[in-house]
């Protein structure tokens, strides 16, 4: 039984969750993001990039009849339901929370199946679990929670499977949000002192003190902070300002501010993989591929997580539904469709030459397939689609051989 039951229900086993969340419980990761617009726009960039793939449904075994037919079906309802996209990133937002239930909200015929008519996403801090993960819903009156009824709701768990919270990745980046926003304060107050003018004003030793009291009042009514000493060495009140050199040189809350940037690029680095130029001017463009490259390293697991949520919540409850006796391997999957950048003009003459040696069948459809998936603009379903629709008769491609495809820069497109 993993981890510690109290009252019958199982003890958050995140230290942060439990150290700081108190009744909050996960929502603690939802106020860092509110309070560090950082670790927000890292989160939302990520977000985006994943949100920005398409959801298809799929046959179980391509190819077989009854395995496309149950797909064709499963993807009418699924293109039926409102707002895919907005649950889609709730379930991407499992990697900050641990955890995301979705809700069912009832079930209808849609394109010939029983189907769930909508979803809808809940707040994960409102569910806790019992010792066999059984979900219990937090309300006003009673913070152990309701029993759910079975069905009403699917967990997409992140980060681990030996506990039904989940695991969150912010938890590796509160200390450092935590120093963030201390040197925030620090960087605020540096301001306030050091970007203000604070005057330093020497005083002669013989003034009395109605003299003294009269003239602080003065200097009180235009600045919020000074300084009076009384001096031998002049005769009449002088103005020395003491912090001018900071003011000249913008330096007010200088250091504090590297250390913010130095933390918000470990944070970057974290959630998307490499630090963010955060200026577009700035930065060579292969140093941008770079990170683009590493930034979409990160895309793909939670593609899968993403992909797999939607077949075990969704598509798997319409199969029981409506084909429980049928082979499992036959029902329907979700993929996602991801093209992590736009095509070069390499690339696209690349794909153009692999399509003219299937056509011509110089090269067999594996062998294009494997090539086109490592060009990194599809997947394995879109190059099989693809390289399909040119081997069909019925496309009726020519068969003659294919004109040189000149590159935009070399000697071809020049002479032309």
């Amino acid at each position: 039984m993993p981890y510690a039951v109290y009252n019958g229900r199982l003890r958050h086993p995140d230290p942060v969750v439990q150290q700081f969340g108190g009744p909050k419980g996960p929502a603690i990761y939802r106020m860092m993001q509110q309070e560090n617009l950082a670790l927000s726009g890292a989160c939302s960039q990520y977000e985006d990039r994943v949100n920005k793939a398409e959801q298809r449904v799929r046959p179980g075994i391509k190819g077989d009849a009854e395995s496309e037919e149950m797909a064709r079906l499963a993807a009418g309802a699924f293109d039926q339901l409102p707002n895919p996209n907005i649950i889609t990133l709730w379930l991407i937002r499992a990697k900050w929370y641990g955890f995301m239930p979705i809700g069912v909200a009832g079930w209808e015929k849609r394109n010939g199946v029983l189907a769930p008519f909508d979803l809808h996403n809940v707040d994960p801090w409102h569910f806790r679990f019992g010792p066999n993960f059984e979900p219990y819903l937090i309300t006003q009156t009673d913070y152990y929670g309701k029993p759910v009824p079975e069905g009403a709701f699917f967990f997409a768990r992140w980060g681990s499977l030996f506990t039904a919270y989940g695991e969150s990745d912010l938890r590796d980046v509160y200390l450092e949000c935590w120093f963030r926003q201390n040197l925030r304060d620090l960087m605020l107050m540096s301001i306030e002192q050091g970007a203000r003018m604070m005057p330093v004003y020497l005083l002669p030793d013989g003034m009395s003190e109605d003299e003294f009291n009269l003239f602080e009042r003065k200097i009180a009514e235009k600045f919020k902070q000074y300084i009076l000493i009384k001096s031998s060495t002049v005769s009449k009140p002088e103005i020395i300002n003491s912090n001018q050199a900071i003011i000249a040189n913008k330096a007010a809350g200088g250091s504090e501010l590297e250390a913010i940037r130095y933390i918000d690029g470990l944070v970057d680095a974290k959630v998307l993989g490499t630090q963010q130029t955060k200026d577009k001017t700035s930065g060579s463009r292969a140093q941008e591929e770079v990170r683009l490259e590493i930034a979409n390293d990160k895309i793909f697991p939670a593609l899968e997580f993403v992909n797999k949520a939607w077949t075990a919540g969704y598509l798997d409850r319409i199969s029981m539904a409506n084909w429980p006796t049928r082979d499992r391997a036959k029902w329907p999957v979700m993929k996602s469709v991801y093209a992590p950048q736009n095509m070069t003009p390499q690339a696209a003459a690349a794909v153009l030459a692999i399509a003219n040696q299937v056509r011509l069948k110089q090269i067999t459809k594996l062998f294009a397939v494997h090539m086109l998936i490592r060009l990194g603009h599809f997947d394995a379903d879109e190059a099989d689609e693809m390289l399909d629709s040119m081997l069909d008769p019925k496309a009726g491609l020519s068969t003659d051989p294919a004109a040189p495809v000149a590159l935009g820069g070399s000697k071809d497109a020049q002479a032309a």
